[in-house]
């Protein structure tokens, strides 16, 4: 599908709006059929479509196709691949493929929860075990086999699991009381398949790419038939809504949108260097639909500048409120100074959260919650020994 000089540039307009809406410094969009990629942008600090980004939990349609390419039987219990994996015999791989393993979404390797299986809840340990397979299986490392076996056959050269083989990698951003700020993600990446701590690994988030090596990626699918997942499903890496087979990501510094759209032929991939994970702002604009009718031949909706800045606007108005609460007088001081500060610190936890996770993907809300909870802490501690 080669795209029409007036399609192009109603694309082109569109996407301009877009990456003003997002507040992002960066973007890279590629759009590519069977053939070639037939459209390629770059904004603000992107310079090129092969600038190198974390892609996030695009990573897991790959880990996805080397357990196919390695013939993995679906139906087998990942105990038969990793025999020192203490879960039950139901957790098997396909289970692991479609979200329905049981595993909790909070899990790790060092704190495995497995839940009764079949209903589906997203959770990263099921593709850090997938990798793990891969490894088993292969005798190798997870990012020498996807080099070997699935990057550099597609001719995706500019994309690695390993960190160290990057030399141009796109500053990452944050969000922080509504201003994009430098977030290097480098302190983040996981050095090794098997940390156990980790709530995201290798194989299911770390993968670093370009929108250009991602539309090459797009095309293998595009060319060898598209992933078979149930309309409103999940399976190998891909959800399905509709026509659109689809995935987004986001890693701390970066986020991340691919789809497939059989009916037309392409897909498209959507690249930014700044992880909006609170306040979302890339799915709240539905930028799929609007790209969809563009490339149908329809006209987008409006897209919707003033998202981001209402959102963040909330946010922070929320954070600085959690940071005013020393300000606010009670009488049952221990209640007020101790057990609500407790609370506020007990936030990860009830939401079932590490607190590195927090910083990475919610650092306004973990400083709003440490500065308060610190700050009541500390008049309760002076009340005492003025007291004495």
């Amino acid at each position: 599908m080669s795209l029409s000089t007036s399609v192009a540039a109603l694309l082109d307009a569109y996407m301009s709006e877009v990456f003003l809406a997002t507040h992002a410094p960066g973007m890279q969009v590629v759009v590519a059929d069977k053939d070639s990629v037939c459209y390629a942008r770059a904004f603000g600090d992107a310079v090129s479509t092969n600038q190198v980004t974390g892609i996030g939990s695009l990573t897991k349609s790959m880990t996805a196709l080397a357990i196919q390419q390695l013939g993995v039987d679906r139906q087998a219990p990942v105990t038969q691949y990793l025999a020192n994996l203490h879960v039950p015999d139901w957790v098997t791989i396909d289970r692991l493929l479609t979200h329905t393993s049981g595993i909790a979404t909070q899990a790790t390797l060092d704190n495995i929860i497995v839940n009764a299986p079949g209903a589906f809840e997203y959770a990263n340990l099921n593709y850090h075990l997938l990798g793990l397979v891969v490894q088993a299986v292969s005798g190798e490392n997870y990012d020498y086999y996807m080099r070997k076996h699935v990057f550099e056959p597609l001719g995706m050269w500019n994309t690695t699991a390993d960190l160290g083989r990057v030399t141009d990698l796109l500053t990452g951003h944050t969000v922080f009381f509504g201003k994009p700020v430098p977030w290097r993600m480098e302190r983040f990446f996981p050095n090794r398949m098997n940390n156990e701590a980790r709530w995201g690994n290798l194989s299911a988030g770390f993968v670093l790419s370009t929108a250009h090596d991602m539309g090459i990626y797009l095309q293998h699918y595009l060319n060898n038939g598209v992933p078979e997942v149930p309309d409103g499903g999940y399976r190998d890496g891909w959800f399905r809504d509709g026509d659109r087979i689809f995935h987004a990501g986001s890693l701390e510094g970066y986020s991340s949108f691919m789809m497939l759209l059989p009916e037309l032929g392409v897909g498209v991939v959507v690249l930014t260097n700044m992880q909006d994970y609170v306040g979302n702002t890339m799915s709240g604009l539905r930028i799929e639909a609007g790209i969809t009718n563009i490339l149908a031949g329809r006209q987008p909706s409006p897209v919707d500048r003033g998202l981001y800045l209402r959102r963040h606007g909330l946010l922070s108005a929320l954070y600085l409120t959690i940071m005013a609460l020393p300000l606010v007088r009670c009488r049952h001081k221990t209640i007020w100074n101790v057990v609500l500060p407790t609370a506020l610190l007990s936030v990860p936890r009830i939401v079932k959260a590490r607190w590195a996770t927090v910083w990475g993907f919610a650092p306004n809300l973990l400083v709003s919650l440490v500065v308060s909870a610190t700050l009541l802490y500390a008049g309760w501690f002076t009340k005492k020994t003025k007291t004495r």
